[in-house]
């Protein structure tokens, strides 16, 4: 009984996301997001609201890692890949959150220690209510669709692999152009810079 009750409070929830996705209703605004700070209020609270999933460990470096993104549309896309990981984990299992750094992007990083999914079923897992051969009892098959379509909106991607030592890893992967100074210093002199109301030239 509670299962169903939180699977259609889920649905419910990702039914609205996707809807005010598509239609905008959800106004791109760029701000500093803290990698480490977001990800972290996420792993606590899908840890605090699902009592069968994994554990969620965020590596310490992401606390040092700022982008400039839509704060929404990120949470948006990360909690659903986070969700999905914790929820295929299960209790005995671990979701790691890492980051990648090339040239030109980077990636938040998303491991977890579940079944993985079959590689012919990979084409398909982002079509809408798509619920593949190791579904669980709380998906909707909405989770990855919403998750891709937030990053495109953010100008990014999601990309996905099966893990050789097992579990499936899932990139958020944006341009590193979206990589910002974290430190409140540099926040302080934007601010004094940039005024409320001025207008740069």
């Amino acid at each position: 009984m509670v299962i169903g009750v939180d699977r259609t409070s889920r649905l419910v929830r990702q039914l609205t996301d996707m809807t005010n996705t598509e239609s905008g209703e959800i106004a791109t605004a760029q701000q500093n997001v803290n990698l480490g700070k977001i990800l972290g209020q996420m792993a606590d609270d899908i840890g605090q609201h699902y009592s069968d999933t994994a554990a969620i460990e965020v590596d310490p470096q992401l606390a040092g890692i700022c982008l400039s993104v839509d704060p929404s549309l990120f949470t948006l896309a990360a909690r659903n890949l986070l969700e999905n990981a914790a929820l295929h984990s299960g209790t005995d299992g671990v979701v790691r959150c890492l980051v990648r750094t090339e040239t030109d992007s980077i990636a938040v990083v998303i491991d977890d220690s579940g079944p993985g999914i079959p590689e012919e079923e990979l084409p398909k897992v982002r079509d809408r209510f798509y619920r593949g051969r190791n579904k669980t009892a709380m998906g909707s098959g909405l989770g990855l669709a919403i998750a891709d379509l937030a990053m495109k909106r953010l100008g990014g991607e999601v990309y996905l692999e099966n893990r050789r030592e097992g579990g499936l890893r899932a990139e958020l992967r944006l341009a590193d152009k979206v990589r910002t100074d974290c430190s409140e210093n540099s926040a302080a002199r934007q601010r004094r810079e940039h005024p409320v109301g001025s207008i740069s030239s």
